[in-house]
């Protein structure tokens, strides 16, 4: 029993030990960790400022300088996050992928970017939230069953290997909840973004002319993902494939469509502003009966609150009275 209590303290220890880690971590990322990042652009950009005034000697000359002060820089003057923190974390993500398979990594990866983040460098810390509430959670149930001392060791065991997997489990279901308010958020505005491209197109103007001009405007998470694929044809890409990255991306079945039908106007050369108006009409419809469907399963969401809640306050009400006279008519 001594070993025991010393193994339930350890992992209790270990456990506030990760909360406060995980704690201490998220505020200096905060306080420091944007001023660095806005340091670093600001250095980046005074750099593009110089190389675009200066020759092409004095450029690299000051290139070297700049290299020569980085290589004489101190060990003090690095930042404690940037010294310490981030390289512990990047050893325990890189230990932690260690342990997980391609398959898993590659359904976090895409389940990150379905949820409007860039999947690269992202996975190795979402695994490693998964790892932390597994600890903590496991941790703290086997710290309170460890006092109940007559509940027999494989109930214990039990009880412990499910709050560890409910644990590994529930960053997990707080990213699918994500994923599924920006899909409800995409349906909701896709609409309206493809009533202005009609217009726009039917005034005159070219899909990549007009799609800026929206992408200015406004904002949400389609429009961000059209300002991307605008990106990633300035860059070089297809516009091909940067529709079909949005699609991907988005992971709606209405996007989908619209991507489709926008590169098949394309390739056939048809009139893109009819098949816009189509697009826009059938999007509205069946956004029209997304929006019915929700409204039909509210009766059925609201006969719990009703149950739980509504009527119970309803019978205290109307025959409380009624059962304090029956109670003091027996006890009189």
């Amino acid at each position: 029993m001594g070993n025991l209590a010393i193994f339930v303290k350890l992992l209790f220890a270990l456990s506030v030990a990760a909360f406060i880690f995980l704690a201490l971590f998220s505020v200096i990322k905060q306080k420091v960790g944007d001023r660095t990042q806005i340091q670093k652009r600001m250095l980046g950009i005074e750099n593009m400022n110089v190389n675009l005034r200066r020759p092409s000697v004095v450029q690299s000359m000051m290139e070297q300088q700049e290299r020569e002060r980085k290589r004489a820089r101190k060990l003090e003057d690095t930042p404690f996050v940037e010294r310490v923190i981030l390289p512990m974390r990047k050893n325990i993500e890189a230990f932690l992928l260690r342990f997980t398979s391609g398959y898993i990594r590659t359904s976090i990866e895409h389940q990150l970017m379905l949820a409007g983040r860039p999947a690269r460098g992202h996975a190795g810390q979402f695994v490693l939230k998964m790892a932390v509430c597994a600890v903590i959670v496991g941790g703290l149930l086997f710290y309170a069953l460890s006092q109940k001392h007559g509940m027999p060791m494989p109930q214990k065991m039990a009880i412990f290997a499910l709050g560890t997997v409910g644990g590994l489990m529930f960053p997990l279901l707080v990213l699918r909840s994500q994923i599924r308010k920006r899909q409800a958020a995409i349906k909701k505005q896709l609409p309206e973004v493809l009533d202005l491209l009609c217009v726009s197109v039917q005034a005159g103007l070219s899909f990549d002319a007009a799609l800026r001009k929206i992408v200015v405007r406004m904002g949400g998470p389609f429009v961000a993902e059209c300002r991307k694929m605008l990106d990633d044809v300035r860059m070089g890409m297809t516009r091909r494939d940067a529709l079909l990255g949005v699609g991907y991306r988005c992971g709606v079945q209405e996007v989908s469509l619209f991507v489709t039908s926008i590169i098949q106007a394309e390739r056939l050369g048809s009139n893109l502003s009819n098949t816009l108006s189509i697009q826009a009409d059938n999007v509205r419809e069946r956004h029209r009966q997304w929006v019915k469907a929700m409204a039909l399963k509210a009766p059925v969401k609201i006969v719990l609150p009703l149950v739980g809640f509504i009527l119970p306050a309803i019978f205290i009400v109307a025959l409380g009275p009624a059962m304090f006279n029956v109670a003091k008519n027996l006890f009189k």
